[in-house]
């Protein structure tokens, strides 16, 4: 009996910033390698979630060619052909459409992005392979989670008409993708019941969505032309392409492909699922206290509730608090209102710069017998 995931190739995610979880998160070491959980890397979970669904050779990374050797550090049981180098970071459709190229036409790709919590590993499992069946009917196939609160910081898919198709799981047409919504109307998504969470996760046949990206984003796919099928293993781009990957635009699969294509589908995902995506969400994979609080390190706290506290190495104390995220890094102190975590990242590349800033005046400082940095 032929096995059901031969043509299947894990393909994860690995090149993002991961700016809504600086100061921890940085442009040297982005959150796909930090353990944010204080367990093990977002990474290396990811890897360990893939390897039980197929073999290690069916496992691929597609990363920033500068965080190589991060991976190879995380994952040393990957193959280095199985290492697909970005020459510089345009968002996940350029690095599906390189992916693709890499693993051949009829490859069926699940893309996993490396920073999610999934629990329930059967139904998972039984999820991607209803999404595999679909796939193979030349779907792009979202799996989408149904809601269990009106969240106003994760993307929507819309349902519509299901999909006449022998699989396990029921599938759908998607009849359209939703922005993140404010409060209300994130209620009314909630309420509605034909709205799931758009999760990230993808599952296509490479040459199908080769013909999408070709549609929808033609310069991307001249790009991938010069590629060509299955070419580059273990090797960076040739200096021509890498300059041609300079001068596109940064544009996600989901913007760029999935909302303009009329060959997408969805299969409902009834397995746990977190998107680690800003420091808010540990709150909903950390231990909470009898007052709601979540905390990695040494931290006292007295009086406060609903704080989220990443520590370091020296203690934190918080009193009288509420509704409060603070990470302490020996670099950078960031304190900031939960309802207000995903925006960090509009204070990360600046905060890390003034961080170094002053780190070079402390250097400068001692070197010079103590004259400090001017204000």
């Amino acid at each position: 009996m032929m096995d059901p995931w031969h043509d299947v190739r894990v393909v994860l995610l690995a090149g993002g910033r991961g700016e809504r979880f600086w100061p921890r998160s940085t442009e040297a070491r982005p959150k796909q390698f930090l353990q944010v959980d204080g367990k093990e890397s977002l990474l290396r979970s990811t890897y360990a979630r893939a390897a039980a669904l197929t073999s290690l050779e069916s496992i691929y990374v597609v990363t920033h060619e500068r965080y190589a050797d991060l991976v190879r550090k995380e994952l040393p049981a990957l193959p280095e052909a199985n290492l697909i180098l970005e020459p510089c970071a345009r968002n996940t459709a350029a690095a599906l459409g390189l992916a693709a190229r890499r693993l051949g036409p009829q490859s069926i790709i699940v893309a996993m992005p490396s920073d999610h919590h999934i629990t329930g590993p059967a139904r998972f499992r039984v999820t991607l392979q209803t999404a595999v069946e679909v796939a193979r009917h030349e779907h792009l196939v979202a799996i989408g989670i149904p809601p269990t609160r009106p969240e106003t910081g994760y993307g929507y898919i819309r349902r519509g008409a299901p999909l006449e198709l022998p699989t396990a799981l029921p599938a759908f047409r998607v009849e359209r993708f939703a922005e993140k919504p404010d409060r209300a109307t994130a209620e009314e998504y909630l309420a509605c019941g034909d709205y799931a969470w758009n999760s990230g996760i993808l599952v296509a046949r490479a040459d199908v969505l080769d013909q999408e990206i070709c549609r929808h984003l033609p310069e991307l796919h001249a790009a991938l032309e010069e590629v060509g099928w299955a070419g580059q293993e273990g090797t960076r781009l040739p200096p021509t392409v890498a300059e041609q990957f300079a001068g596109l635009p940064g544009i996600s699969i989901d913007k760029g492909v999935l909302e303009r294509s009329d060959r997408v589908a969805m299969v409902p995902g009834h397995f746990g699922w977190n998107d680690v995506g800003d420091w808010a969400a540990l709150s909903r994979l950390l231990p909470l206290d009898e007052n709601g609080n979540a905390v990695i390190g040494e931290v006292l706290l007295q009086d406060a509730r609903r704080v989220v506290v990443h520590g370091g190495d020296r203690l934190v104390v918080l009193l009288g608090v509420s509704d409060l995220i603070v990470v302490d890094t020996p670099k950078v102190l960031l304190v900031c209102a939960r309802e207000q975590a995903q925006e960090v990242r509009q204070v990360a590349r600046i905060g890390a710069a003034f961080a170094d800033a002053l780190v070079a005046c402390g250097e400068a400082e001692a070197s010079e017998g103590g004259s400090p940095c001017p204000a």
